[in-house]
């Protein structure tokens, strides 16, 4: 597999998580050229409210995988379920902003990125 990174800019010292894909044999040069295209798409939104894709594993016969920037403390979808965290207004109401003002940006890029499947995991 070979490591395609989108953009030289990152500190040495920065940790990166990855998401797997799965396999599609059916369309799967279609879906591989389709994932680059966009991972070369994303890999230029920066924003503070938006996980940074840093790059991406792609290789022949094996399943494309984007390398996204480490979140420490997990996913929203971890931070939901976690018992020893308390979800109070006080934390809820700025989450929830950060993830309108993440959005909002999506959509006023150039060219506009619509999600289409918004979740916490």
């Amino acid at each position: 597999a070979t490591l395609v990174t989108f953009n030289d800019s990152f500190s040495d010292g920065l940790k990166v998580g990855s998401i797997d894909f799965s396999k599609n044999s059916r369309y799967q040069t279609r879906l591989r050229n389709d994932f680059i295209k966009e991972m070369r798409q994303l890999s230029k939104l920066r924003h503070p409210c938006i996980a940074t894709v840093m790059g991406a594993v792609v290789g022949p016969n094996k399943e494309p995988m984007m390398v996204m920037e480490y979140m420490e403390n997990g996913s929203l979808y971890d931070l939901l379920r976690n018992e020893t965290v308390s979800l109070e207004g006080d934390i809820v109401l700025p989450l929830l902003r950060d993830i309108s003002q993440g959005i909002r940006f999506l959509h006023g890029a150039s060219p506009a990125v619509i999600h289409g499947d918004l979740k916490a995991k």
